[in-house]
């Protein structure tokens, strides 16, 4: 279907669209737009409008008194939903939500469009399909749940609309409703009609021709930009106090989406009336003696007329006794919205917290609201301790501070601010003497209405010692200063303390420190005392520190006899003098005076100590010392003995010098001190030796030495493979030609050594072996030859097995048998001792006769080197020791069963026996040491009741006669 345009024409352009718009919209009906003047003012908005809230909130803002609501649930385009006050507009609603079709800002302003509108093309709503009979558009519903308090309920609205005037009585008929669904309501009923009437209020049925006593012509309006609206309406439905009902307010084009409607719906619209509610925000709470306290109780609807609330009263307070009786109900004056009813508190003895509870009826409903107020005693306040400073110190005095508490001090003199709980305090005291000021701290809170509560500290001001002292003038680097407290303390107290800084990172807690200066210059010294009662005061002073000399010489040593010069290098910082030098050259000699003099020491040689003490202008002394060394000529020696040829030379050197230049008369030399030589031939060989100072002082000394020759041999052996033990003859062989042999000695490469032309050696473990011979001659010379692995003997096996168990029972002979020979075994021959073998590796297990006795089992192991090894462990056979003792006897003469006593085998015959038997009582019956004497059922020859008797038996074993058995049971005698 064709709709209306929305264009904006100006005035100048009206012929030529006019016709343009016939042209377009001549369809099966003739639409005729709308052309106005649009005048060209400025106007200001007369709707303040909000979209951005909440469903809640929109919720919250028609839903007054008497209403719980729930389940809220929105169904609108963006922007088609808002909150709005009205500043100066016509629609006759101060405040509220607005549901539109379109955007709640086509609402504002003045009436300057025909067409206003905006098609958010959304879905319209079901239930406004059925009620319109026509397809709807740009729905917006909001919806929830409410219980009133009250048995109706009411909606003040006004409904408005662009398709006014146009479109009255066309197929295009915006539309809205209210829908209620609940207890007694049929169904879903709309309750936004026409009043007087079932129609449903729409443009068709309120308009300037129809209803029109409710209907605003809109026209050129200045306010509202809808071409029409309803007057105030109010939709009402009969309700069942405290029951769920359900309410959906929607709004929907219908047709199409281009002609905006709205609905006004009035601030807390919804509101049970009348009833009464309690005005939380003016409840107050009672204090003795101080503040009386209130609640309020306010009424919705009509205030024209008196309205009576009823309440009761409770709560721990005892009215007469802790508060003054109240009245059981309130009336509210005509024209009065609220009343108030005063809690006055009786003041008594009791403490703590008494709590008055008034309960009053909740609309029509039977639910009942609660209001509890409390009576509490005055707010305690504690200004806090008294403080102690000292003159010019500050501190904080006071307390925390309480919500909703005001304070205030007096005086106000020394406190940073008066107004607070808490402030600093600072005060002066120039006197001799403490200064107490008394300050008042008064506060007041809401909770205790007017009362001013106070109470009172005491600030005591100390006055301040005063810091004195003295130090000298001027001292040296090094000194010792003394520095002198000359401090004093106010009257009736004392110094306690003192903290030094002097000023070069040095510190002290003395009175009268004395300091030492490390380095030069002009230091401020600071002293600060305290005194017994903590106040402390500061002072400084200066002090120069003079550099002292920084004294320095040199000095060569010389020969015994040489003039030694002294040259004096000394200085002093910072431009200071050098005004006396005095030395002291360490030989005993006199003191001199003089810059740099010479000196001749005595014609020793030695080292001598040079003192030089340097005076500085400012009298500051500083001295140095260094050695000079006087040496004596050198004296060349050495000594050393004939060695063998290719043996190690030692030279031993005696001279006196420092350097050292030898020659060995080989084409050989050495600069060592000490050195080692080794001659390659035999002979006589000359040495010579030079020594030389370090100031170049020489003497020398030769002397001869014989080089003696090595000895000429080897050696054989009979054997030299074979299993161990392998036995060899070693026998020497002498080379022509060698120096006279006197001693031959043998190692065997196991440790063992022997002596002698020829030896006889055994090697009992396996490996290859080394053997070495030394020789030496009858000058002392020694020559060694070593055979490599000449022997060889061969790996022995190593036998051996376990056995398990080593004693064996008769019960159970069997010995479990292991072979853990070495590896290398490749035959084995075992014989177990009871005449049986085996040749097996691993012959396991062997079972013994059962006599008793020792058996020897043997194993031997044999090699792929044919070497063999064996041994052998015993077991023992032994007898098991068993004893048997029977439960009951007869002794009732048919010799069958007839004494009771222990059976047994194994016992061993020396056995420390016995048999005890007791009576249930514990009693000793009888005793026997014999193991052939047993208990036949007497006592003193009578015989004993039939009854259960209690045996001990103790006895030892007999394979060694000390273990010891012991055995306990019952028997019972049976007659």
């Amino acid at each position: 279907m064709i709709r209306k345009d929305t264009t904006i024409f100006f005035f100048p352009v009206l012929k030529t669209f006019l016709g343009m718009f016939q042209s377009l919209f001549s369809c099966h009906r003739l639409l005729l737009c709308l052309v106005f003047l649009f005048f060209l003012k400025n106007s200001s908005a007369q709707l303040t409008l909000n979209p951005a809230v909440t469903p809640l909130q929109l919720v919250q803002t028609i839903v007054g008194t008497g209403y719980t609501v729930s389940n809220i649930k929105l169904n609108c385009p963006n922007g088609a939903i808002g909150t709005f006050t009205n500043v100066s507009s016509n629609i006759g609603i101060t405040d509220g939500i607005l549901l539109t079709t379109g955007s709640i800002n086509i609402a504002n302003g003045v009436n300057n469009k025909t067409s206003a509108g905006v098609n958010n093309g959304a879905s319209g709503d079901f239930d406004l399909d059925k009620l319109s009979g026509a397809t709807t558009y740009d729905g917006c519903a909001l919806e929830f749940d409410l219980v009133p308090a009250c048995d109706s309920l009411r909606i003040n609205y006004v409904f408005g609309s662009e398709e006014y005037p146009e479109y009255v009585n066309k197929q295009f008929n915006d539309v809205f409703a209210f829908y209620i669904s609940g207890p007694g309501i049929v169904g879903m009923q709309n309750i936004a009609l026409v009043p007087g009437t079932t129609s449903p209020v729409s443009i068709n049925n309120i308009n300037a021709g129809k209803n029109s006593q409710y209907f605003v012509n809109n026209s050129n309006g200045s306010t509202i930009q809808y071409d029409g609206f309803t007057r105030p309406l109010t939709a009402r439905a009969k309700v069942i106090p405290c029951e769920t009902y359900h309410l959906k307010i929607v709004i929907a084009d219908v047709l199409d989406g281009i002609f905006d409607s709205g609905v006004f719906i009035k601030g807390n619209a919804l509101e049970c009336s009348p009833i009464s509610y309690n005005d939380i925000a003016s409840n107050s709470n009672a204090v003795k003696n101080c503040s009386n306290g209130s609640f309020t109780f306010c009424r919705t609807g009509d205030i024209t007329k008196p309205f009576l609330v009823k309440y009761t009263v409770g709560g721990t307070a005892v009215k007469g006794v802790d508060y003054v009786a109240l009245p059981d109900s309130i009336i509210i004056p005509p024209n009065q919205k609220c009343a108030k009813v005063n809690l006055v508190p009786i003041p008594n003895g009791n403490t703590g917290v008494r709590t008055v509870k008034i309960i009053y009826q909740y609309g029509y409903c039977p639910r009942y609201d609660t209001i509890t107020l409390s009576i509490t005693e005055p707010l305690p306040i504690d200004a806090g301790p008294d403080v102690a400073i000292c003159s010019s110190d500050s501190t904080k005095i006071g307390i925390n501070p309480l919500p909703n508490t005001n304070y205030s001090w007096q005086p106000t003199t020394g406190l940073s601010n008066s107004s607070i709980s808490n402030p600093m305090v600072s005060l002066v005291n120039n006197t001799n003497a403490d200064i107490i000021v008394k300050y008042v701290l008064s506060a007041t809170n809401q909770q205790i209405g007017t009362c001013v509560l106070k109470d009172s500290l005491y600030v005591t001001v100390k006055p301040l010692p005063k810091a004195i002292f003295s130090i000298p003038a001027n001292y040296c680097v090094g000194a010792n200063i003394s520095f002198t407290d000359n401090s004093t303390a106010t009257s009736g107290k004392t110094i306690a303390s003192w903290y030094w800084n002097f000023g070069n990172n040095l510190f002290d807690n003395i009175q009268n420190p004395i300091i030492k200066y490390t380095v030069a210059g002009t230091f401020t010294v600071s002293l600060k005392v305290t005194d017994n009662s903590g106040c402390t005061a500061n002072t400084m002073q200066t002090i120069t520190v003079w550099p002292t000399p920084i004294v320095n010489f040199s000095v060569q040593s010389a020969c015994q006899g040489d003039s030694v010069r002294f040259i004096n290098s000394s200085t002093v910082p910072n431009g200071g003098k050098i005004l006396q030098s005095i030395w002291n050259f360490g030989d005993g000699t006199p003191l001199i005076s003089g810059t740099s003099p010479s000196h001749v020491y005595p014609a020793t040689s030695t080292t001598f100590t040079v003192q030089l003490i340097a005076t500085s202008d400012k009298n500051c002394v500083s001295t140095a010392q260094k050695t000079v060394n006087i040496y004596p000529q050198p004296k060349a020696d050495f000594t050393s003995a004939s060695v063998c040829m290719f043996d190690i030379m030692r030279f031993y050197n005696n001279s006196t010098g420092d350097k050292n230049s030898w020659n060995f008369g080989d084409g050989t030399t050495s600069i060592l001190r000490n050195p080692t030589h080794q001659f390659a031939t035999s002979g006589a060989h000359t040495i010579k030796l030079i020594s030389t100072t370090n100031y170049g002082c020489i003497d020398s000394i030769t002397k001869t030495f014989v080089v003696y020759d090595k000895p000429k041999f080897d050696f054989t052996a009979s054997d030299t493979a074979g299993c161990p033990i392998l036995c060899s003859t070693f026998q020497t062989i002498i080379i022509p030609g060698s120096d006279t042999i006197v001693s031959w000695n043998w190692s065997f490469s196991t440790g063992d050594i022997a002596k002698g032309g020829k030896a006889y050696y055994c090697y009992d473990k396996n490996g290859k072996y080394s053997p070495m011979l030394v020789a030496t001659t009858n000058h002392g010379c020694s020559d060694t030859v070593v055979k490599q692995y000449y022997v060889n003997v061969y790996p022995q096996p190593n036998a051996d097995f376990l056995v398990n168990p080593v004693a064996l029972s008769s019960f159970d002979p069997i010995a479990q048998i292991s072979n853990t020979s070495t590896p290398d075994a490749v035959k084995w021959w075992w014989n177990f001792g009871d005449g049986n073998t085996s040749t097996g590796q691993n012959p396991g297990s062997h079972k013994y006769s059962a006599d008793n006795g020792e058996y020897r089992i043997t194993l031997k192991v044999q090699n792929s080197y044919g070497c063999v090894d064996s041994t052998f462990h015993r077991v023992v056979m032994r007898d098991e020791s068993a004893v048997y003792i029977a439960n009951a006897f007869t002794p009732n003469g048919d010799d069958i069963n007839e004494e009771f006593r222990p059976y047994g085998c194994g016992i061993y015959p020396k056995a420390n026996y016995e048999f005890l038997i007791f009576d249930r009582w514990g009693m000793l019956i009888f005793r026997s040491t014999d193991l052939n004497v047993g208990w036949n059922g007497r006592l003193k020859g009578e015989i004993c009741q039939q009854d259960v008797y209690v045996y001990k038996v103790s006895f030892t074993d007999k394979n060694d006669g000390t273990l010891i058995k012991k055995m306990k049971g019952i028997v019972t005698l049976i007659r």
